[in-house]
């Protein structure tokens, strides 16, 4: 009795296997690839200069302009990086980037400087947002980002 092997058969179901295991290899690869542009955000912890500096110890003020501060405020720092795999350059951003605080708080005072220039790139466009002025992102470059806050 002869065997007789139908290799269309098989060839089919390897090419059918194959193509279903390099399609999802693709489609995970394709995944971990991101724009090649991105900016992340790095915070520390927000501190309330009232409250988690001062305590209560009734002998210590904290000023703000010369009067002393009644309501409490908050400081924020953290870092703009560029963790993406380009370059970001001015003509690269189609509007500022920035951050706007919930209703009730308020900017009084921001800094951003890049961790190559002394330029100062935060401005506080209206009491409840501040924007950056990116300029020259480079890859693995910074802003180092500190504001204050308040009611």
């Amino acid at each position: 009795m002869l065997l007789v092997i139908d290799w269309s058969f098989w060839l089919t179901i390897v090419g059918i296997v194959a193509t279903i295991v390099f399609g999802v290899w693709a489609i995970l690869i394709a995944k971990q690839w991101h724009y090649p542009g991105q900016i992340t955000y790095f915070h520390d912890r927000p501190v309330r200069l009232l409250h988690d500096v001062i305590g209560n110890l009734p002998h210590i003020t904290v000023g703000y302009k010369g009067e002393p501060v009644r309501k409490n405020l908050t400081l924020l720092k953290g870092f703009l990086v560029n963790t993406g795999r380009k370059d970001i350059t001015r003509e690269m951003v189609e509007k500022p980037l920035g951050f706007e605080l919930e209703e009730g708080y308020r900017w009084l005072e921001v800094s951003a400087r890049s961790s190559s220039e002394a330029e100062e790139r935060a401005k506080i466009l209206d009491p409840k947002t501040v924007v950056f002025t990116l300029g020259l992102l480079r890859c693995n470059e910074f802003l180092k980002f500190e504001g204050l806050t308040g009611f």
